[in-house]
């Protein structure tokens, strides 16, 4: 009996505790889902729009493309306009930003097509250039110094040096030295090697020391004109030579000792006698035309017995007038001829050498531009030299 008792009594005090904890349970529970149901009425869960199962494919879309939830608000850019403003507003001011910007690129781009190009060369063209010097400048002799770039709109010269003197068994100095590019360097030192020295030798017995550089590297169009092509002057592609000077002493100028040009001769020719147009014909046919017979008037004279008439005599010239007539004949007689002169005879032989050896040749046969000087160039050709 006293187990049985006690049996129930331990029965009893556990129902009794059970009984409580599950009353605490179930409110713990009951408060739970009270809280859960007030969240669900604030979030709208029991709205029509946001069923569950549209909430799950809502969250399942956030989850794939890693947005934060939709409860959490999304910081503003500072490059975007606040999402708080109205519809009305963003509608306006879409279309208005759009073509704003439109306008801004178009700006841009007419901008970028109208500024000029920068004035320097590409790193990689200089590069080129110098390696080019190296190659070509390695085999000869000369004395030169490496210069910058020169670039000016469509003038200059990515790897241009200053020539100072050049030549290996005769040395001829440049004097001033000439800003030029490698490939010319190299053309002078065969012209000085193979024609200069070997004819300055020959006809006039010393070798050349010395040439006057009349002009080389200048920005500038042919022959100084505003509308001509560019002159290769502009590329350091050219030089002008207008004198040379011997060892002994000797000076060799283009402008004195060239003698007579062609232009000069058939000038000359032309104001010869007989060969004048209207003046000159007209006095050709006096010349050649008979003279009329001249009549003697009849005179009647009273002559004594013995006396004898004297014939009359014609007036005659001054003695000014027959030296300026003189002097004038003289003149038309005069018809120049071109030059034999040892000099002369040097300078067009140096001349019609370079022919071979440059792309242009100029001198003072060409115009009256190069009547003092020689021009040397490299300029392209597509079949031969153009030699004046």
């Amino acid at each position: 009996m006293r187990r049985a008792r006690k049996r129930l009594t331990t029965w009893g005090i556990a129902t009794v505790v059970l009984m409580f904890c599950g009353a605490g349970a179930v409110s713990v529970l009951t408060a739970f889902e009270h809280a859960a149901a007030q969240s669900k009425r604030r979030s709208g869960y029991y709205d029509s729009e946001y069923s569950q199962s549209k909430r799950r494919a809502a969250r399942r879309e956030r989850r794939r493309s890693g947005r934060p939830p939709l409860d959490i608000p999304l910081p503003v850019r500072p490059t975007e306009a606040p999402k708080s403003a109205s519809k009305t507003k963003d509608t306006k001011a879409a279309p208005d930003a759009k073509a704003g910007k439109d306008e801004k690129n178009a700006k841009d781009a007419k901008d970028a097509a109208e500024a000029p190009p920068p004035d320097e060369w590409p790193q990689t063209q200089i590069v080129t250039a110098l390696r080019e010097c190296i190659r070509l400048l390695g085999p000869i002799a000369a004395e030169i110094e490496v210069e910058e770039p020169i670039k000016n709109a469509a003038c200059g010269a990515p790897a241009p040096v200053l020539l100072k003197r050049v030549g290996s068994v005769n040395p001829v100095t440049l004097s001033p030295p000439a800003t030029v590019n490698c490939p010319m360097v190299v053309a002078l030192h065969r012209w000085v090697e193979t024609e200069l020295q070997p004819q300055a030798e020959r006809l006039l017995g010393s070798r050349i020391v010395s040439l006057s550089n009349v002009s080389a590297y200048s920005c500038r169009m042919r022959n100084g004109s505003a509308i001509a092509k560019l002159s290769e002057h502009a590329l350091a592609n050219a030089i002008d030579i207008g004198r040379f000077e011997t060892a002994d002493g000797q000076t060799i100028s283009v402008a004195a000792d060239w003698g007579p040009t062609e232009r000069d001769i058939a000038r000359s020719e032309a104001d010869a006698p007989g060969a004048r147009s209207g003046k000159g014909k007209a006095k050709e046919s006096d010349e050649m035309a008979p003279e009329p017979k001249r009549v003697a008037a009849r005179r009647t004279v009273s002559l004594r017995r013995g006396e004898i008439p004297l014939p009359e005599r014609r007036p005659e010239p001054k003695k000014s007038e027959a030296k300026s007539v003189a002097k004038e004949d003289e003149k038309e007689r005069e018809i120049l001829k071109p030059s034999t002169s040892v000099k002369a005879e040097f300078l067009k032989r140096v001349h019609e050498q370079a022919c071979g050896m440059f792309g242009t040749v100029l001198g003072p046969e060409a115009n009256e531009a190069h009547r003092d000087h020689f021009h040397l160039d490299l300029a392209p050709r597509r079949r031969r030299s153009f030699c004046e």
